[in-house]
């Protein structure tokens, strides 16, 4: 496979554009520092 596709739900191929892989990593990054933080806050009770 050399096509920069991502193969997602229903086995859709959609080109990965940096972009948006950035833009979900940064999403991604900040769920799990709320998690993070959430977590803390339970254990700090």
């Amino acid at each position: 496979m050399s096509q920069n596709t991502h193969v997602g739900v229903g086995n859709d191929r959609r080109p990965v554009n940096s972009s948006n892989v950035k833009k979900r990593r940064a999403q991604h990054k900040a769920v799990l520092d709320f998690l993070k933080e959430r977590d803390a806050a339970d254990q700090a009770k």
